[in-house]
């Protein structure tokens, strides 16, 4: 943000206060300056990227992976959550049940062991939320090692209904 963005901001929280539109809040005092740390503070983190351009052009170049879950109604074998792989060229989708969230790591072992064997290719970009079974640095260590480069999807925006 720039020094002139905050100056206003500072100067809509002013107008609140001396026009007393809320209850209780004190008279803000506008800063002549802002300093760039101050700034930088006040930011939560960069934004993701709105569109991830990279398409597969060979099979297991891109793998998206997601967890859902936990499910109301446990399998007879106790399992509630359902980890998907899905390559983008073929479009073909492994889907495994799984108990815990926990399990996504050894899981993805698996697979990956599996499709690589199978298919001949590697598995180059894997992307997924920002899940924690997904950001544990166990998982990063592990795809670091195999060369699997980590992409996490943007969250999605709900998008609101018209009133």
């Amino acid at each position: 943000m720039t020094q002139q963005v905050w100056a206003s901001e500072f100067q809509h929280l002013s107008n609140l206060s001396t026009k007393d539109m809320v209850k209780g809040l004190p008279p803000i005092k506008i800063p002549e300056e802002v300093c760039r740390e101050c700034i930088q503070c006040k930011q939560t983190r960069p934004k993701f990227k709105e569109f991830i351009p990279t398409k597969a052009t060979e099979k297991l170049g891109v793998v998206y992976s997601d967890v859902c879950g936990p499910m109301q109604v446990e399998t007879p074998s106790g399992n509630r959550y359902i980890l998907t792989f899905i390559d983008d060229l073929t479009r073909k989708m492994w889907i495994y049940l799984i108990k815990r969230k926990s399990e996504v790591l050894s899981v993805f072992k698996r697979f990956k062991s599996m499709v690589e064997r199978q298919s001949g290719s590697n598995i180059k970009v894997l992307r997924s939320d920002g899940g924690g079974e997904y950001a544990a640095t166990e998982f990063s260590d592990f795809c670091e090692k195999e060369g699997i480069i980590h992409e996490f999807t943007p969250p999605r925006k709900k998008k609101q209904d018209p009133a």
